[in-house]
């Protein structure tokens, strides 16, 4: 991924003017040059040329290019070479090469300047609260939950996911997730979640279970909790209910022995004050597995490295 913008052109062309390279007057690079060498667009080349001029150090004159207009005075460039000695000196005493050190510069320089975001995106957030916990222990960096309506309005306002941060998702909204963010370039980690296993323990210890009420926020978690719950020993017939429509729980789940609900779909029927029949009911939340916090941490990991 090629991370060089215009600061970093600007900062290049004014290494060359300490170091002489070029002198007042001369003509530099067209910005097109410039694009080819350092693989951009023309227009950032341009952009490091107007940071420079905004320094005074360029002036550009109308059909016939950019020029050398102020020189950096000979007595800054001598200081500037004594701080680079000495820094190597240093560096070389940590066992750093000064190329090594360069590396370190430029990577803090940049992740100070472009600190990743990190996005959640999904219709439902059954488990964002989750993924906001692990971010804080895997990241230095907070999780955005956003619906995929929403991150398509923040995308057409170019205000959506940039190449320097990453998109969490479920596995069933990459393809569309992928799809409003693919100009971007932004780093996409599709993850699956799980029940935790303290919901299995407490469904495991009720009493004899004939019929078990499932209620989710939509289809695909209710298939998600149906799986799991089976795993804990709970094999009976389950009723299914969707709280979009949260009028209609009660009556679903009259028959129902136990009710296990997911805490979003709890917050909703309480917002909504509509009470569930008097069932035994276990609140459930959707924690992600180990392989979807490795998933995090190495993706974050990769594109901080990125920015280098």
């Amino acid at each position: 991924m090629n991370m060089t913008g215009a600061a970093e052109i600007a900062g290049f062309i004014k290494c060359q003017l300490l170091t002489g390279h070029y002198t007042v007057g001369q003509k530099l690079p067209t910005a097109d040059e410039l694009a080819r060498r350092f693989k951009v667009d023309p227009n950032t080349a341009r952009a490091a040329y107007a940071r420079l001029k905004s320094e005074g150090l360029v002036e550009s004159t109308r059909g016939k290019g950019t020029f050398v207009k102020a020189d950096i005075h000979s007595g800054q460039a001598s200081r500037v070479s004594e701080l680079v000695r000495s820094a190597i000196s240093e560096a070389q005493s940590l066992g750093l090469s000064a190329e090594e050190l360069a590396t370190v510069i430029w990577l803090q320089k940049r992740m100070a300047t472009e600190r990743s975001r990190v996005w959640y995106v999904d219709n439902n957030f059954p488990y964002f609260e989750a993924i906001r916990s692990a971010i804080g222990d895997l990241v230095d960096g907070d999780a955005t939950g956003c619906s995929l309506a929403r991150l398509k309005e923040l995308v057409e306002k170019g205000e959506g996911p940039r190449k320097t941060d990453l998109v969490i998702t479920s596995k069933f909204n990459l393809e569309k997730v992928g799809a409003l963010c693919g100009d971007a370039d932004a780093m996409i980690v599709p993850i699956v979640p799980q029940m935790s296993q303290s919901t299995i323990e407490q469904l495991s210890g009720l009493p004899s279970i004939n019929v078990l009420g499932v209620v989710c926020v939509d289809q695909i978690f209710a298939e998600i909790s149906g799986k799991v719950i089976e795993r804990g020993g709970i094999s009976g017939p389950q009723l299914r209910g969707n709280s979009s429509d949260v009028a209609t729980l009660p009556s679903i789940f009259s028959d129902a022995d136990a009710i296990a609900i997911s805490t979003v779909a709890l917050g909703r029927l309480k917002a909504a004050h509509i009470n569930l029949p008097d069932k035994a009911i276990v609140p459930f939340h959707y924690a992600m597995t180990g392989d979807c916090e490795a998933a995090i941490e190495s993706a974050f990991r990769d594109l901080s490295l990125a920015h280098a």
